[in-house]
């Protein structure tokens, strides 16, 4: 009897453990997600088979080197892009971006750093290609030996490794900043690329499937397929997407009360912003504000 109960306890004690571990996990999380003001560096390598990525958007950069794999589709603020192997795409802060795979298989780079990272000279230098976003380099082996360089250092722990890893990633930066990109970029379907423009700055307007079929003159059925497959979003998902992200930038950046924020996003009723709100973040709008100005406020633990 009594081993049974030590094994119930040691249960217990397992599943708490595992919550903790998950609640500090999604703390972690959030803290990227929401642009605390850390020097950021992340560095990951994966394969997989073909399958869509969830949007997203997040306020540092993102360096993307397509190892293998053709013809990966990227969508980046109103553009789609269509890559090969060998192509970095560099994605700005702050923009909503999803990729998706046509070929079978494909392997990646992907590199996150914060603003404060690097120099603010620097960033100024790789503006161009933040613009361009796609960059084909003239010699992708000299891309892949910087690339190498930050994988071999990143596992090491010495006092070496961390200066070593920054150094080659400058010396990525440096090489694509100097040289000149082949890539030309891929038009995307015209029609489409008007139509997410006009939602894009019309957000505070009401904006339907009808509307937008009757301004570009095509049937509302043939517009909708033509909207998933250039986009990867159905027209209603991608207008509430863009709303509930000016939304979070409103809360965050603006002291405007929630009915003001929720009209400028396109919601005449507040509630259901609420509720949208709600169901895109895990928070509602005010639990969502409060939790930024808490994180915002300085720390005075160990101050006297």
């Amino acid at each position: 009897m009594q081993t049974g109960y030590i094994n119930k306890l040691n249960i217990s004690l397992s599943l708490v453990t595992f919550v903790l571990q998950i609640f500090v996990l999604m703390i972690l999380l959030i803290k990227i997600a929401e642009g605390r003001n850390v020097k950021m560096f992340e560095f990951y390598f994966s394969g997989s088979p073909s399958t869509p990525h969830d949007y997203h958007y997040h306020d540092f950069y993102e360096i993307f080197f397509l190892l293998s794999g053709e013809n990966k589709s990227f969508f980046i603020e109103d553009k789609t892009y269509i890559t090969k192997t060998n192509d970095l795409i560099f994605i700005q802060k702050d923009l909503l971006h999803k990729s998706n795979f046509v070929s079978q298989e494909y392997k990646r780079i992907v590199i996150h750093f914060s603003n404060d990272y690097v120099d603010n000279d620097i960033i100024l230098q790789m503006e161009s290609l933040f613009s361009s976003r796609i960059y084909t380099p003239e010699n992708p082996e000299a891309v892949k030996k910087h690339i190498m360089g930050i994988a071999n250092e990143t596992g090491k722990k010495d006092v070496f490794s961390e200066h070593l890893v920054k150094l080659n990633f400058l010396g990525l930066l440096a090489y694509c900043a100097r040289n000149k990109s082949e890539y030309f970029p891929s038009p995307s379907n015209p029609a489409v690329e008007r139509l997410v423009k006009h939602i894009n700055n019309n957000l505070h307007n009401k904006l339907s499937l009808q509307q937008a079929a009757e301004m570009l003159k095509m049937s509302e059925g043939h517009l909708s397929r033509l909207f998933v497959k250039n986009t990867g979003f159905s027209f209603r998902e991608y207008i509430t997407i863009v709303r509930i992200k000016n939304a979070k930038q409103l809360l965050r950046d603006t002291k405007k009360p929630i009915h003001q924020v929720a009209d400028e996003c396109g919601f005449n009723d507040s509630n259901y912003f609420s509720t949208v709100f709600k169901d895109a973040t895990g928070l509602s709008p005010l639990e969502y504000r409060r939790t930024l100005e808490s994180q915002s406020r300085p720390s005075h633990f160990g101050q006297s």
